[in-house]
């Protein structure tokens, strides 16, 4: 999965409380038939040496890099074109010669781009001659006479802008407020009529006391509606107050329904975008990891790479028994040394076989595998979750929620202006105000009698009494529809105090200032405003045209953009180009190596790291570099990310094209114990190392560190300078003797 020197994840088979029967069954069984052949073995040779081979723990550095196969490429490669057309008149380069940015590459003719530029320079100065004879103004009496009338105009429609007065608003509000209190007191008296006749018809118990109540309730509508009058009249400190603090509570409320409107309209905040987004990459984040760990839950176990076990085990059995055997028999030390090769061989295929197991998950519970879905269901969810809240504040506030907030607005405003009318009657009332409330008096008063006259009827009604009902029905009927008229009118004149001019007054108003400002303008020139336009025109335009012909001029010039070496010259002194035309091929003395990185090692990699770069042009030699950028995704085809490494000083001699061996040190010790590889005896999950002290083999658990193709650190166990068994330490037991061949 990861690149050259990468360690795999290992699961030790012993480890594992929940492995199959199956593969528990014939490790066991493969490890007492092994164990019993190394036991008769060791009785066969216990009284002979084994020759083995040495070498010392040193203490020296050791690092665990990936390797990938990459490719050489310029930092930047282009086409040079031809801008303008022309005939080349000097070529300063050949191909392969290196140049500077600004070295000038070849040169075409300029005869003719000069003249246009000269040309250009005449048109200007022709144009702004002539702009210059209509920027002449009138005499200073003229314009002034003009100015002072267009203030008049400007200020008459300032104050139609303005509108009516705050006293005549406030008599309008209240002449609607006494007619909307008449068309009440209207719509009562026909229901009072109404009722009456009815009662008359045929009266009951009920509606003698309904009378009665009503009488009750008259007066007492005589009385509250005198206490009114009597409080326009002589208003308390207790009353005033409490209008007073009503103003400042819809105040209060104005203004945060204002600041409500105001933050919707400031929507969406930077800072709340941003810990929008990083509650997103949070959530992902942890969805990574959950669907990680479920992935890692339901990884198979392979039977393929059981039956490999198996064979393993089986291999190291026969060359035991061969290397055993010709032992036994005294065979010759080409032989035998065969045979160790052989074991080490068989024991080198059994560590992959076990290592290549160990990166299985087997023995999973049912259990485990619904939490880690669940946690998976949940972090997605946070995602989705994360994601809908941070479109919401992108989006902005809807029109929906603008328009509410505009409405609570103007709720608030129009109960600000009603606390503030009350307030203002009870400071200074004014005579409609006294007037309405002298008629609510009279009403009351008069519905007393009236009620006073319904109980008396009801007692004891006549003919004419039905009649004068009748009657009464009728006239209530015509009041109604003459107050509501009257409230019809009253609000027209509120809506004519509050907007006295109508669009078409102020459009019209408007468009005579508009007429003395143009007016005025006039009289600053002896040309229309649109004579002034053409010639500014007329003078952008030659202004343009001369940039444009300085920038062919300057065009004729080619100049190298950057550093570069010339890979291709494809025309010569004398040829003619177009605009367009190739002339160049430049290719950036800067390179850069570029290679892919699978995702599962994508994690190890980082900007800043280290690298060591070799190519078959340079042999063996290694140019050093750092990782200077690694792709935020993948690509969507191989599912790899794109690395790019800037190669360090010396790499010169690098060219774009190459192929190229990168290997990333991903992560290094120093000054550590080290031992060759070869030293190295795994069984199980355990690691020894055999340790020749006095000719006898010591066997000693160790615990490792990094490792690479030839050496493997020693974290503990072992000290620096100890002879270990590089060779013929697959035969060993501890305690064996041993004879040190060179």
């Amino acid at each position: 999965m990861g690149g050259k020197g990468s360690q795999p994840y290992r699961i030790p088979l012993a480890g594992r409380p929940r492995a199959s029967a199956a593969l528990a069954v014939t490790a066991l069984a493969f490890t007492l038939l092994v164990a019993s052949c190394q036991g008769r073995g060791q009785e066969q040779v216990a009284r002979a040496p084994v020759p083995v081979k040495v070498a010392p723990a040193t203490r020296g550095n050791i690092a665990s890099t990936l390797s990938y196969t990459g490719e050489v490429q310029a930092v930047d490669q282009i086409d040079f074109l031809a801008s303008v057309g022309g005939r080349i008149q000097d070529v300063f380069v050949e191909e392969g010669a290196q140049v500077a940015a600004g070295t000038v590459l070849a040169q075409l003719e300029t005869d003719t781009l000069e003249a246009q530029v000269r040309q250009a320079e005449a048109n200007v100065q022709s144009a702004q001659a002539r702009l210059d004879s209509l920027l002449q103004g009138a005499r200073p009496e003229e314009l002034a006479a003009s100015r002072a009338a267009m203030e008049v105009l400007r200020n008459r429609y300032q104050g139609m802008l303005n509108g009516s007065r705050p006293e005549e608003i406030a008599a309008a509000t209240a002449g609607r407020a006494g007619a909307q209190a008449g068309v009440e007191t209207a719509r009562a008296n026909l229901a009072t009529a109404e009722a009456r006749l009815k009662q008359l018809l045929n009266p009951t118990e009920e509606d003698r006391l309904a009378a009665q109540a009503a009488f009750e309730s008259a007066a007492s509508g005589v009385d509250s509606a005198r206490q009114k009058l009597e409080q326009l009249r002589n208003p308390t400190r207790s009353d005033i107050d409490a209008a007073a603090a009503a103003v400042d509570s819809a105040r209060a409320a104005q203004q945060s329904a204002q600041a409500r409107l105001d933050d919707l309209k400031a929507s969406p905040k930077a800072a709340d975008v941003a810990a929008a987004r990083s509650s997103l990459a949070t959530a992902e984040a942890t969805f990574r990891s959950a669907q990680s760990t479920l992935a890692t839950l339901k990884r198979p176990l392979n039977k393929e790479t059981l039956r490999n076990l198996i064979d393993a085990y089986a291999g190291v059995r026969l060359a035991r028994e061969k290397l055993a055997s010709d032992r036994a028999i005294g065979a010759s030390p080409e032989t035998i040394a065969q045979d160790e090769d052989a074991l080490n061989i068989a024991y080198r295929k059994l560590q992959l076989a076990e290592e290549e197991a160990n990166t299985f998950q087997a023995g999973v519970s049912t259990e485990q595998l619904l939490a880690a879905q669940s946690a998976a269901d949940a972090a997605q969810s946070s995602v989705a979750s994360a994601q809908a809240r941070l479109d919401l504040l992108l989006a902005g506030p809807t029109v929906t929620d603008l328009q509410a907030a505009q409405s609570a607005v103007d709720i608030a405003r129009s109960n600000l202006v009603s606390s503030q009318i009350r307030l203002d009657r009870l400071r200074s009332p004014t005579a409609a105000d006294m007037a309405t409330a002298e008629a609510a008096v009279a009403a009351a008063e008069s519905l007393q009698v009236a009620a006073q006259n319904r109980l008396t009827t009801l007692k004891n009604p006549t003919l004419p009494d039905l009649r004068s009902a009748e009657a009464a029905v009728e006239t209530a009927r015509g009041a109604l529809q003459t107050a509501l008229a009257g409230a019809a009118g009253a609000e027209s004149a509120l809506v004519k105090a509050r907007t006295p001019f109508t669009e078409t007054d102020l459009a019209a108003q408007q468009a005579q200032v508009e007429q003395a400002v143009q007016q005025l303008a006039l009289l600053q020139t002896k040309y229309t405003r649109a004579d002034i336009a053409a010639a500014s025109a007329a003078v952008a335009q030659v202004e343009a045209a001369l940039e444009l012909s300085k920038i062919q001029l300057s065009r004729a010039t080619l100049v190298a953009p950057f550093d570069a070496v010339v890979a291709k010259k494809s025309l010569s002194r004398g040829a003619r180009v177009s605009a367009q035309s190739p002339v160049f091929s430049l290719v950036s003395r800067e390179v850069r190596v570029v290679f892919n990185v699978e995702e599962g090692s994508i994690g190890r990699i980082r900007a800043g790291l280290p690298v060591a770069i070799t190519t078959s042009a340079f042999g063996e030699r290694a140019f050093q570099g750092q990782i200077t950028s690694v792709a935020p995704s993948a690509d969507a085809a191989s599912r790899s990310f794109r690395v790019k490494v800037t190669p360090g000083q010396g790499a010169e001699g690098m060219r774009a094209g190459m192929s190229a061996n990168v290997s990333v040190v991903i992560e290094q010790r120093e000054r550590v114990v080290l031992v060759p590889r070869e030293a190295l005896v795994q069984q199980g999950a355990k690691t020894y190392v055999f340790v020749v002290q006095d000719d006898q083999a010591d066997r000693r658990e160790v615990e490792l560190g990094l490792s690479n193709d030839r050496f493997a650190q020693i974290r503990s166990g072992l000290d620096e300078g100890a002879q270990v068994v590089v060779q013929g330490n697959r035969a060993l037991r501890p305690q064996d003797r041993v004879n040190v061949i060179s």
